[in-house]
């Protein structure tokens, strides 16, 4: 699958997102519009016609009504600015912001991104918000819906949304080489090594040992440290699948588990 990143062509995150992309081999969209200025590569740019902006103005509305903001109708720039927006996340599978998270609501022209994507309500949402004030990695808990911190996202792949704040920082500046520079293309890191009846996030993936698996919320039930590896099973909360994990350290990766466990993946149909 091709990778392609999606942003918005803006000063700060959205163009520094797209020059990673770019240097990293993916192909790279700035979406924009006619009298909208921006500093992306001209090869990157897609200029949205009007009849596409006007696409985007049921899905700004739906996400209004959790924003609770104004839509700006009257002041044709600024609500085109938004609308936008609607097609840096209309057909991605991941987003990826740099920000402020406040009170639960990511803040600043960045918000309307991330809502119109959470609103998607795709099978498995993959919503990372970089907090610049925090420091740190926050990704969407679809199921209590709520921030739920994290070490790191796992690198993009596929066709994925790289926006965010204008005012970026050298915090965010870092955060978007460490995603970018990240060889963990399955899992977020978490925060900390689990404990038994941890409820922890296991993303949905495709390939791996034992092939596609479900991801959800999940409580570990099982634990078990073997030479600094951390074997663990956990409970699927929405699906009541098994599913056998492996954390070194801080980095959670897919591996053959070793010869201690092949009872339990026989036990278990792996």
């Amino acid at each position: 699958m091709k990778n392609v990143c999606l942003s918005g062509g803006a000063q700060g995150a959205d163009t520094y997102w797209g020059d990673l992309a770019f240097e990293k081999g993916h192909e790279v969209i700035h979406f924009s519009f006619n009298g909208h200025k921006t500093s992306a590569n001209y090869n990157t740019i897609y200029r949205l016609s009007e009849e596409e902006l006007l696409v985007a103005d049921p899905f700004l509305e739906k996400a209004n009504l959790k924003l609770k903001r104004f839509l700006p109708k009257h002041k044709p720039h600024i609500i085109n600015l938004l609308r936008r927006n609607y097609y840096q996340i209309a057909e991605t599978y991941s987003v990826y912001a740099i920000s402020t998270i406040k009170d639960g609501m990511v803040q600043g022209g960045t918000a309307w991104a991330t809502q119109m994507y959470l609103d998607r309500k795709p099978y498995t949402v993959r919503c990372y918000v970089f907090d610049q004030d925090k420091n740190a990695w926050f990704m969407w808990n679809k199921e209590n819906k709520n921030w739920h911190e994290i070490l790191i996202p796992p690198c993009p792949t596929g066709i994925w949304t790289g926006i965010g704040t204008r005012d970026l920082n050298d915090l965010g500046k870092k955060a978007i080489q460490d995603v970018m520079n990240n060889t963990n293309n399955l899992y977020p890191i978490q925060k900390k090594l689990p404990n038994i009846n941890d409820i922890i996030y296991i993303p949905s993936y495709e390939n791996s040992t034992w092939g596609k698996r479900n991801g959800g919320w999940a409580t570990v039930c099982a634990i078990q440290k073997v030479n600094n590896e951390c074997h663990y099973l956990t409970t699927l909360e929405h699906t009541g699948y098994y599913q056998m994990n492996w954390e070194n350290e801080l980095a959670p990766v897919q591996k053959n588990l070793s010869d201690k466990f092949q009872t339990v993946r026989a036990h278990l149909g792996f």
